[in-house]
């Protein structure tokens, strides 16, 4: 099993994305991860692409970070290990057993 990472400075863990998969496409990965002994859902984007794809990503990050609304998922933290940005957010969704996360 490989060895999670944590940013310098983040509460952060990053596993190879071995839970529950909840959305994937071309260059994001949605998956429930844990955070300073919370779950979270963890964004992962990658940077390794074009300037405007890392561009985009960052700005998305930036724009997170300054929203606070009850109707946006809140922004915990984030951390880049070089090839992606991983952001951490409120989860918003209920699950099987009827409990939302907090």
């Amino acid at each position: 099993m490989q060895e999670p990472k944590t940013a310098v400075g983040s509460k952060l863990t990053i596993f190879e994305h071995r839970g529950l998969l909840l959305h994937s496409s071309d260059k994001t990965h949605v998956t429930l991860g844990p955070y300073d002994g919370d779950v979270v859902v963890v964004k992962r984007t990658q940077l390794h692409g074009s300037e405007d794809d890392r561009a985009r990503a960052l700005r998305e990050k930036d724009l997170f970070k300054r929203l606070n609304h009850p109707n946006i998922a809140k922004y915990y933290d984030y951390c880049a290990d070089g090839s992606f940005l991983y952001l951490a957010l409120e989860p918003c969704v209920e699950f099987a057993s009827g409990k939302k996360l907090e």
